[in-house]
């Protein structure tokens, strides 16, 4: 509860900041909000987003899909960061490199699923 409190509150301090520097400075403004952003992903990947990434890695070492997980887990944290990414370009204004940094991610993730997807056709051929 109280993480969440800290992060609204970097989130809610951003706002004024650029709200505040938006009449003066636009640049500013986007830098303020820029860098309450990142604070609050930093701020994440410091804290829960490590521990959920070694709960899962551990929880997978005693199965047979540890190989899987951390395929899962990399294409997990593409997709974030493309949104994240996407979600700032937006932000300032910047819709086609939005759409580039969206198609970055779905091209990564594509690279990234092909060993799944071999595996796949490989039981699949198996089977049949």
């Amino acid at each position: 509860m109280a993480d969440i409190l800290r992060l609204s509150g970097i989130c809610v301090l951003g706002l004024c900041a650029a709200l505040l520097l938006r009449e003066k400075n636009t640049v500013f403004a986007l830098l303020c909000a820029a860098a309450a952003v990142v604070a609050v992903a930093l701020y994440i990947l410091e804290g829960s987003a490590l521990t959920a990434v070694q709960t899962i890695t551990d929880a997978a070492e005693q199965t047979a899909f540890s190989g899987y997980a951390m395929i899962l887990l990399k294409a997990l944290g593409i997709a974030y960061i493309s949104a994240f990414t996407a979600e700032l370009c937006k932000s300032a204004g910047e819709g086609m490199l939005a759409s580039a940094a969206v198609l970055a991610g779905k091209g990564e993730l594509i690279l990234l699923s092909l060993p799944l997807i071999s595996r796949l056709l490989e039981i699949a051929a198996e089977l049949l």
